[in-house]
């Protein structure tokens, strides 16, 4: 069972118990749930897996996933970062594209195929 305690106590170990934890767990709201509940880094944190969860298909855990990179006291991997906001920016305009054309169709034609 996940605790705030449990969490606490992995973390201080250091050596990458927390991403197991991580990896290990099939639903969103356990992923959420550690990282929402790690709280202040240790300078000794590993945090590669943050960087792999700014991939994951749910944006919360996006999210929580920024918020703790936030946290590192090391100097974060901002070409990661960078990449990461660059492909959210360009993903949110081909939604917006496709919105618009969407919303064109019904005016103009009732053919519009958009393939993502």
């Amino acid at each position: 069972m996940l605790t705030k305690k449990y969490i606490t106590e992995l973390k201080h170990k250091g050596n990458g118990d927390i991403a197991n934890l991580v990896a290990a767990q099939r639903d969103v709201g356990s992923i959420n749930f550690i990282l929402e509940n790690l709280g202040q880094l240790p300078n000794n944190f590993q945090a590669d897996f943050l960087y792999n969860l700014l991939n994951h298909n749910h944006a919360q855990v996006r999210l929580n996933a920024v918020k703790n990179i936030g946290k590192l006291n090391e100097k974060p991997d901002t070409d990661s970062l960078s990449f990461f906001i660059k492909k959210k920016q360009i993903q949110e305009l081909d939604v917006k594209s496709y919105r618009q054309l969407a919303g064109k169709e019904n005016v103009q034609t009732n053919r519009c195929s958009i393939i993502f």
